[in-house]
């Protein structure tokens, strides 16, 4: 089974969305947990980032994660414009 690991970085800018924002985080992850290759999570490799990747909870929310086995480590989450820094 996949373990999941949230960073202080992920929690701290959960705590910044709004509550329908984190709702579609949390759905987002547990489709994750269920399926990595779910379709609606458009989950993909950042481009110049080693081993970074990023998921879709919404049109306008991400996930960036790194995987190391079987352990999905949650980097951060917010807005589209998370994947510039």
């Amino acid at each position: 089974m996949i373990k999941i690991h949230f960073s202080d970085e992920f929690k701290r800018n959960a705590r910044k969305l709004t509550r329908i924002e984190r709702k579609a985080i949390i759905a987002a992850l547990k489709r994750f947990r269920r399926n990595p290759r779910h379709p609606g999570l458009r989950v993909q490799k950042m481009r110049g980032r080693k081993n970074i990747w990023e998921a879709r909870a919404s049109s306008d929310l991400r996930i960036l994660f790194h995987v190391d086995g079987n352990v999905i480590f949650l980097i951060t989450c917010g807005h589209h414009a998370i994947e510039d820094r």
